[in-house]
């Protein structure tokens, strides 16, 4: 039925599909949190506290941006 390209291929494809929607959702996520870390930085300044690092949520930005890169550069190299 289909040769070991054509399993691969769909399998790629597949992958990247996954990808763009998981990106969608994180992306969505990552708003939220955002807004909320904003919104902890407004009331730690209100109450006069140092304002608290988030190593975590910049590690998820750059991970994202990653994911957008690779799934630009799949987006530009598929053929329909």
């Amino acid at each position: 039925m289909y040769g070991d390209f054509e399993k691969i291929l769909l399998l790629l494809l597949y992958c990247f599909l996954k990808l763009f929607l998981f990106s969608q959702r994180f992306h969505e996520e990552y708003k939220d949190v955002e807004y909320r870390k904003i919104e902890m930085a407004k009331a730690e300044k209100l109450f006069g506290l140092d304002f608290t690092l988030y190593p975590e949520l910049v590690e998820v930005k750059e991970d994202l941006h990653s994911m957008d890169i690779l799934y630009k550069f799949y987006n530009e190299q598929k053929v329909f």
